[in-house]
């Protein structure tokens, strides 16, 4: 088994290197990700969030100081991470954003003394992106509790890349907003403080306050929601609590929250699907589709996610056909609705092939560490052959027999790679930094990495290529 790991990584190292340029950007970086110390390891993350968002969710100093245009949204947190101190320390460093306003900051002893140490001095980096916190006196080894409370002030128009907001008409001629946030590699320092090390997969227990016409998502289920109640109880107020269940040990930059009015679910033992509730009727086949491949790959793999539930969000309008994360995957509402009434075939293959790799991404998506960003190609084409492979063995297309839809992809595939002059493009680069990895094309992982793959596939044949694969998953 060992010799087919390498010669699955061998050979295709080999086909990349022989058939396609490496550029430029694989020689040089800006930001070495080496910047790293290794004084601190966190374990556990307790976050609180409550939001901003609207002119009646709050009236307070905090609320009247920041909010000052509607292009911008707003959170107050408070961040307690469960940490270990390697080497006695006068400093801790960790991943944040210039957007951040961080309050105070303490130090806890994790026993029975609990002796304090307050933070004497925030120090931040624009260009490492990284705050440095600086003690009095010299901390010494041991388990502790780092205790931040920050504000983060986002301006959507400016920063839509960790924000995104939509606007629809209900048929009550309402005016909605949809807010959802998604980080991408390492990114989740431009939301909250935290440290965003590419060996390091932490636990995270998020609960966020909000607007109660609002619903609250993230990478596992709701374990509890609770109206809000001030101390002062001749306050009215519309907020309430939403407390998610503790995610499996993962990496930071896949932490996810989604604030939607989508409050209608469909739901089946295995996923969860959120949407409008006109859509109901027209969800059922990408739900049959979603529970046909997460039954097909468990059993195949013989690997049991690690989140209980899969939770698949369709928002009106979103910028991209799908987003993927761990454990919650949005899509445009458009891409997940069918109607045989008035779609065409076509849309059914969409719907089919967003939703499989959707579901695919699962056994992948916590593999994906910033430190391989740039191999993440690789996770990707994967996920994407995972999917429409399953497809294939599910007949996906329900009323046609040996449809042959991942014939149909591989084809479809090839053409968009000749019709935007983009098969010599390179695939292969090198990221160092934030801003490079934003520069990544995810067309180049999503349809030549495929590709690529397939090609392997054939050369090793098809039992050695998944047994490769299948040897590698149940490594991680």
């Amino acid at each position: 088994m060992a010799s087919l790991r390498l010669l699955l990584y061998g050979g295709l190292i080999s086909i990349i290197a022989t058939a396609f340029p490496v550029g430029e950007n694989t020689k040089k970086s800006s930001i070495a990700l080496d910047y790293y110390l290794d004084d601190v390891v966190p374990t556990h993350y307790d976050i609180k969030l409550i939001t901003y968002f609207k002119r009646d969710e709050g009236k307070n100093d905090t609320y009247t100081k920041f909010k000052k245009d509607e292009q911008s949204r707003y959170f107050y947190g408070e961040f307690n991470a469960t940490i270990d101190i390697i080497h006695p320390t006068t400093k801790i460093s960790l991943n944040s954003s210039s957007t951040i306003y961080r309050y105070s900051g303490e130090l806890i002893e994790n026993n029975a003394n609990n002796i304090r140490h307050f933070v004497e001095k925030f120090d931040y980096n624009n260009k490492t992106q990284i705050c440095d916190l600086y003690f009095k006196v010299e901390v010494p080894r041991g388990n502790y509790i780092l205790n931040i409370k920050f504000f983060n002030a986002i301006n959507v128009a400016e920063d839509d890349v960790i924000f995104f907001k939509t606007k629809y008409i209900t048929k009550l001629e309402s005016k909605v907003w949809s807010n959802a946030t998604d980080f991408q590699l390492i990114e989740a320092q431009r939301f909250f403080p935290c440290w965003d090390k590419p060996t390091i997969r932490t636990t995270f227990n998020i609960s966020i306050k909000h607007h109660r016409n609002y619903k609250a998502f993230s990478n596992m289920p709701i374990r509890q929601e609770e109206v809000y109640k001030p101390k002062l109880h001749n306050i009215e107020t519309n907020m309430q609590w939403t407390h998610f269940n503790t995610t499996p040990a993962m990496y930071a930059h896949l932490v996810m929250v989604i604030l939607s009015p989508l409050l209608h679910r469909s739901s089946t033992n295995r996923i969860d699907m959120w949407h409008r509730s006109y859509c109901a009727e027209h969800i059922k086949f990408a739900q049959r589709i979603a529970n046909k491949v997460m039954m097909k790959l468990k059993f195949e793999w013989f690997k049991k996610l690690e989140v209980p539930k899969l939770q698949l969000v369709a928002i009106p309008y979103f910028r991209n056909d799908t987003n993927m994360n761990f454990g919650i995957v949005i899509i445009r509402e458009t891409n997940i609705i069918y109607d045989e009434n008035v779609h065409s075939v076509a849309q059914k293959i969409e719907v089919a092939r967003l939703v499989a790799r959707g579901v695919a991404y699962q056994w992948f998506g916590n593999l994906i560490s910033p430190s391989w960003s740039s191999y993440s190609w690789l996770y990707d084409g994967l996920t994407t052959l995972f999917g429409m492979d399953a497809l294939d063995a599910v007949n996906a297309l329900e009323d046609y027999e040996n449809s042959g839809m991942l014939d149909l992809f591989i084809v479809q595939q090839y053409e968009s790679l000749n019709s935007y002059g983009w098969f010599l493009t390179e695939l292969l680069s090198e990221a160092s930094s934030p801003s490079e990895i934003d520069l990544f094309s995810s067309f180049f992982r999503d349809v030549k990495a495929p590709l690529i793959l397939r090609m392997l596939q054939h050369l090793v044949t098809k039992e050695v290529f998944w047994k490769g694969i299948r040897r590698y998953l149940h490594m991680q």
